[in-house]
């Protein structure tokens, strides 16, 4: 009975070490894609994100549109985002832009990595949040999603 118990943690420990290299793997070569040009869509998106990650907030707050910042001053939208000890890993899928005119879409899919679900549950996360963007004074601004919940 001893040695099916010590087999079992040893199958366990393997399961655990691959699940955890499996994700990190994921994480650190999904970070490596080339910056996208700051006057499209997408790379505006793709800044904004990038500042919500290095949690530099008043750059990230900077890509909103100027009617979003009318609408949700910065010490409202601040204090939306987490930062506490749990918050999982999370990384981003920017899709295609649709452009008409002076507005355009793009759908992002986020992955959210969630290390405390144990070995059996999912613990990767994912949705769809769509970009809506709009061309003012020559640049690209984000009016929504107007606060942060899609991360966290």
């Amino acid at each position: 009975m001893k040695s099916t118990n010590r087999w079992l943690t040893i199958i366990g420990i393997i399961i655990a070490v691959l699940i955890i290299g499996a994700t990190t793997l994921v994480l650190t070569l999904k970070n490596n894609s080339a910056l996208l040009p700051d006057n499209t869509p997408d790379g505006v998106v793709q800044r904004y994100i990038i500042a919500l990650k290095n949690t530099d907030y008043p750059t990230a707050y900077g890509y909103l549109s100027a009617s979003t910042q009318t609408r949700v001053v910065y010490n409202q939208w601040k204090p939306v985002i987490y930062a506490g000890p749990d918050k999982p890993s999370w990384q981003v899928t920017l899709g295609k832009p649709v452009i008409t005119g002076n507005t355009a879409t793009l759908d992002v899919v986020i992955d959210r990595f969630n290390n405390s679900v144990g070995i059996l549950n999912n613990s990767i996360y994912s949705q769809t949040v769509t970009f809506q963007l709009e061309m003012e004074t020559g640049k690209w601004k984000i009016s929504q999603p107007d606060y942060v919940y899609f991360l966290y």
